[in-house]
C-alpha cells in the first residue's frame, strides 16, 4: 500500500500512536479497510513450529549462510507466479 498523503510514517508531526491510527484507516476505502481488517486483529501468539517446520527453516538458514540463493525470477518460475 503506498502511503497517503498526509500521513508521514516515521514522523508523527505529533500525533501520538492512536491518532495515527486513526489517520491511517480514514484514509482507507471500504476494500482497504476489509483487506487490512484481519491483519489488525490480535490473534495471539503463534503456534509452536512443528520438529521438520524448525528443520527446514535450519536447512534454509544454512543454505542462505553458504550464499545459496534463488532469484525473484526463479521463484516465480517455480510457483508458477506471472
Amino acid at each position: 500500500m503506498v502511503p497517503r498523503a498526509g500521513l508521514r510514517f516515521g514522523y508523527n508531526g505529533g500525533m501520538n500512536a492512536k491518532e495515527q491510527l486513526r489517520e491511517f484507516v480514514e484514509g482507507l476505502s471500504e476494500e482497504e479497510a476489509t483487506e487490512k481488517l484481519p491483519w489488525m486483529i490480535d490473534r495471539g501468539p503463534a503456534p509452536a513450529l512443528t520438529a521438520s517446520q524448525r528443520a527446514a527453516v535450519e536447512r534454509a538458514l544454512a543454505s542462505l549462510g553458504a550464499g545459496k540463493k534463488v532469484s525473484n525470477a526463479e521463484m516465480k518460475r517455480r510457483f508458477g507466479i506471472a
